[in-house]
């Protein structure tokens, strides 16, 4: 039945019928929907006739974006995430998260539902995979926010995926150092306003985010990546512009090939500093560094404050709740070319 009528919605699209063959998608899944009970909609698994129609759902959004449809496709995806949305069936979720997502991502920037949509995947994921986050952190199935970082990357979307590769898995880290080598390659003056900065900023715009969300393990990784793919070179490394000769003679450097860049120099030790729990190297950089950020200050500080606190016990005042000032900050809408410490989005998630 279901096929058949996928057949001839399709028949009704290449014929330029673009709401009657909508119409027609839509009737059966209110059909079906309307015959599920209370009872069933709590079961694990969907009863066959709704698998049906999520499939036939989603198949029909992906014709509607073959057809430049996007608003018909959209409205068949909110749909789907409606129904997931009430009901509790959890089984379809990792083969269906990476489906919808290739979808949502297939929609251009400007179709106004795709932020939304994005938002109601996120949601869905945190209620209904199996994967775990730390109590402090519900942003989201970590490997959705890998695709959706990925492809946005693939978009040249910087912020917009910087914010969900910081939120992803492991592997996002050398996605995320590619994004940034290709971003830095794109600003060789990346605050002409702020002399001081250098393009180390890109690595530290990744480095201090990880250590404050917990994930010291993909700021390592990162860094290794990218320092690899986009070695700094920064003459303001050679004429005492960073800490490197405040930090000569520590014990710490020996470990670490120190990067020409300030910034990315910071970053190593202080990568160091956290693997070896070495507090009184991490208030020195503290120190040393503070002329580097720029205008950036303010979100170093709070970032670093984090990191005290979590790596090295350092109290810090407990105005707010630090991990929802994050979760604030990657998200917020607008955006700037101009790099930061905290992301402040884009047009992939508002």
């Amino acid at each position: 039945m279901s096929a058949r009528l996928l057949t001839s919605a399709k028949a009704q699209m290449a014929a330029g019928e673009y709401y009657e063959a909508h119409q027609r998608l839509r009737t059966l899944a209110n059909r079906y929907m309307k015959a599920v009970g209370q009872e069933e909609s709590t079961q694990a698994d969907p009863p066959v006739k709704v698998s049906q129609t999520i499939d036939l759902l989603v198949e029909g959004a992906r014709t509607f974006l073959e057809h430049n449809q996007t608003s018909s496709a959209a409205d068949l995806i909110a749909y789907v995430l409606d129904i997931y949305g009430r009901s509790a069936w959890w089984t379809r979720y990792a083969a269906d998260k990476q489906r919808l997502t290739v979808l949502l991502m297939q929609m251009p920037a400007s179709e106004p539902q795709r932020p939304r949509l994005l938002k109601g995947l996120l949601n869905w994921s945190t209620k209904g995979s199996t994967w775990k986050l730390p109590a402090y952190l519900s942003a989201g199935d970590p490997d959705l926010h890998h695709l959706l970082g990925t492809r946005l990357a693939q978009d040249r979307l910087f912020e917009a995926a910087e914010a969900h590769l910081l939120l992803g898995i492991h592997d996002s880290a050398p996605r995320l150092a590619q994004l940034m080598h290709t971003w830095a390659a794109q600003s060789t003056t990346a605050m002409p306003d702020e002399p001081m900065a250098d393009s180390g900023l890109f690595a530290a715009r990744a480095v201090l985010p990880y250590l404050a969300l917990h994930k010291p393990n993909s700021a390592s990784y990162f860094m290794e990546t990218y320092l690899a793919e986009n070695p700094p070179h920064d003459a303001s490394a050679s004429n005492g512009g960073g800490p490197g000769g405040a930090l000569a003679n520590d014990p710490l450097a020996q470990y670490q090939t120190l990067a020409s860049s300030p910034m990315a120099h910071f970053c190593q030790l202080l990568l160091l500093a956290v693997e070896r729990q070495a507090k009184e190297v991490f208030l020195k950089l503290r120190r040393e560094y503070p002329v580097q950020w720029g205008a950036s200050s303010e979100a170093a500080n709070q970032l670093l404050d984090i990191i005290g606190e979590t790596y090295f016990n350092i109290s810090i005042p407990k105005q707010s709740n630090p991990f929802q000032d994050i979760m604030q900050a990657l998200f917020a809408p607008g955006g700037s070319n101009k790099p930061s410490l905290l992301p402040s989005g884009g047009p992939g998630l508002d």
